[in-house]
Parts: C-alpha cells; sequence; structure tokens
C-alpha cells in the first residue's frame, strides 16, 4: 500500500521560506531545484540545486530556503511496500542528482497521476514510486563508487583554482557558503577538505590573501588606510587594522613607518 498525501511540482516559495515538520509520521521525498538548507546533526547544512533527500517517519524535518526564492519537487506519503521500507537509499541526507530532467519528469507524473483519478490510479503511482525509488538508488550507487582517488584528485584541483582566485581578487565578499558552491558541497564538508589540504580554514586564507594586498599598498601608496582598507575588502579600517595587527603584530601606520624608514636608509 502506498496512499500519497501530497505532491508538489516545481512549487515556487519565498526566501523567507521554513518548514520545521519536527519528528515526522510520513515519509518525505524532496528534491531542491535551488540552494535549501537542511537541518541535519544538529547543523545547518546547505545543499546547492538538483538534490534529493529521503525522510521516513520519525526523523527530524527541519528546512529552509538560502538566500533565494525556494523551489522543489516533494511528495509526502505513507507506505507498508517492502522496497520502499527496505530501502538501500541514503536516508535523511543529501543525495546529489546527476540527471534531474529524470526526476523532473518522475515528479511531474506523480503530480497528475495523484490529482486525477482514473481506473488504474493505484497501479500506475506503484509504478512511479518504484521508479523513483529506483532512480535514487541509482544516484546512491553512482556516488558510492566514484573513485575516491580521482574525487580527491579533482578536489585538489578545484581548491588550488578556488585559491588561486582568491588571491588575485581578495577584496570579493567571500563566504564560506559561495566557496563550498564552487565545488558543489556542502558548507560542513567544504570546511573539513579545504582544511585537511591546506592546514587553516578557507577564510583564515582569504584573511591572509586581504593583508598581504594590504602590505604591497602600504609599503608602494600614500593612499589613506581607510582608503586601502577598502580595496582590501574592509567596510570597516577598524576592523581593517584588528585583522591586519592580528597578522602582523603591528598596526597598518606602524607597518607602514617602519618600511618607509627602510627605504630611507637605502
Amino acid at each position: 500500500m502506498i496512499k500519497t498525501m501530497k505532491v508538489g511540482y516545481n512549487y515556487t516559495h519565498a526566501n523567507d521560506f521554513r518548514m520545521n515538520i519536527g519528528a515526522g509520521k510520513y515519509w518525505l521525498i524532496i528534491n531542491t531545484l535551488s540552494p535549501a538548507e537542511f537541518f541535519i546533526d544538529g547543523e545547518w547544512v546547505t545543499c546547492e540545486k538538483n538534490s534529493i533527500i529521503i525522510y521516513t517517519p520519525g526523523i527530524f524535518v527541519d528546512y529552509r530556503a538560502h538566500n533565494t526564492e525556494y523551489v522543489n519537487n516533494y511528495v509526502l506519503f505513507v507506505t507498508d511496500n517492502d522496497f520502499i521500507i527496505n530501502t538501500s537509499c541514503l536516508l535523511g541526507k543529501p543525495i546529489t542528482v546527476s540527471s534531474q530532467f529524470i526526476f523532473d519528469y518522475i515528479f511531474h507524473m506523480l503530480f497528475i497521476e495523484s490529482n486525477f483519478e482514473n481506473k488504474n490510479q493505484e497501479k500506475n503511482l506503484h509504478l512511479i514510486y518504484r521508479l523513483l525509488f529506483n532512480k535514487i538508488e541509482e544516484q546512491c550507487f553512482n556516488l558510492h563508487n566514484i573513485d575516491n582517488e580521482s574525487r580527491t584528485n579533482n578536489y585538489i584541483l578545484q581548491l588550488n583554482l578556488l585559491n588561486r582566485n582568491i588571491v588575485d581578487n581578495p577584496s570579493y565578499n567571500w563566504t564560506v557558503e559561495y566557496m563550498a558552491s564552487q565545488l558543489n558541497l556542502c558548507k560542513g564538508h567544504f570546511q573539513k577538505i579545504y582544511k585537511k589540504q591546506f592546514g587553516i580554514s578557507c577564510m583564515e586564507f582569504v584573511y591572509q590573501s586581504r593583508i598581504e594586498l594590504a602590505k604591497t599598498y602600504l609599503c608602494i601608496s600614500t593612499q589613506r588606510i581607510k582608503d586601502i582598507a577598502v580595496i582590501c575588502g574592509y567596510n570597516n579600517s577598524e576592523h581593517f587594522s584588528r585583522h591586519f595587527k592580528s597578522f602582523t603584530k603591528m598596526s597598518p601606520q606602524e607597518y607602514r613607518d617602519l618600511h618607509l624608514n627602510l627605504k630611507t636608509k637605502e
């Protein structure tokens, strides 16, 4: 038996959308069509569009939009079917979808069959649910079997490219969420592999790059310190000075005076 309670296809919500169900009574499958945040294992995890997450009855459900309007496909249902209850799919965690058009098609069929009665409705829905779970299982299998070395090498390449971009554009408004999205990773996983690779956090590297740029301007230009702060990505000159001193053990003015004296002696 599978009883569909509600289906949403290409459903759009405002950018302040949030759904907190708690420990739900039903099965819930969400297919994100825009970035979203899910509360998983005690923290908010940012997921890019084209992800799927399966909630079984009893799993805590809390999710919200991520800086933009929220769009998704979803289905809420109850079941006692073995192929669903004993699924090998990952539960309560986001699954990356490589072929979104397939899931758009499946959710569209679910939406149509659930809202327009016909004599074969129950049989058709059963087949569509089986197809849905088969396709999700395929995604889980494909993700599990990606060669770990290839994945690691790919991440290293992408991380190095990201760092190069940071060094070239330190004044950009870099955020952890944005950097994670460049590798199509959730925030927590991105931070973990970044620190493992470089030994520091991604934001610490951003700050280092900004301070290095500031050092250059302090040494070769006569621009005001507050203007240099803006060039280096700081809207507040006091914040810039505190950061600068934490990295160099001297204020921007002390750093400028020191290097001016060294040039004079030369």
